[in-house]
């Protein structure tokens, strides 16, 4: 799995306070989701990296991400803390794209690519849907974005540092 997020924090690495903080900001035009049991949705996704034979999750997330306070202060500190603890499993590398970066690659949008031996396929998702592009064309240049911004991230141990001085500015 590569993940790039423009403005949130992937949900496989999310804490549920901060889950349910980003769900009950959605605009739901007239009906009230459950925001509990669709956090703890995805809560059970996390799992998978716990797993015997966990994926590898590859995640550039901008700064922006960081940054926004979704349900305050205190959420956002144990947001971060969580995000600390998720980039020491072997299995996830986690790079933070900095403010400094300027212009970049990942302006038009936050986007996942899974692979799999026999498959490959991106995920975009908007306000009402996701659009699963399974184009090599389209897979190729999202792969090709996906280069340049881990190119112009933080490394993972830049990133780690980055996030670690947030929680202690929190």
């Amino acid at each position: 799995m590569r993940t790039f997020q423009l403005h949130l924090i992937p949900g496989l690495m999310q804490t549920k306070e901060y889950a349910c903080a980003v769900i009950e900001c959605g605009f739901f035009q007239g009906f009230s989701p459950d925001v509990d049991g669709l956090a703890e949705i995805r809560m059970r996704r996390q799992l998978v990296l716990d797993s015997e034979d966990p994926p590898h999750l590859w995640a550039v997330v901008s700064e922006a991400a960081l940054r926004q306070q979704f349900g305050g202060r205190e959420v956002m500190r144990r947001q971060l803390e969580r995000l600390v603890q998720r980039s020491r499993l072997p299995n996830v590398t986690l790079q933070i794209l900095p403010f400094t970066a300027g212009g970049h690659a990942g302006l038009n949008g936050s986007f996942t690519t899974l692979t799999t031996t026999d498959l490959s396929v991106v995920l975009v998702e908007n306000l009402t849907t996701g659009w699963y592009l399974e184009a090599s064309e389209e897979i190729r240049r999202h792969d090709i974005v996906f280069d340049h911004l881990r190119a112009a991230a933080l490394s993972a141990s830049d990133s780690r540092s980055f996030i670690e001085r947030l929680v202690s500015e929190s």
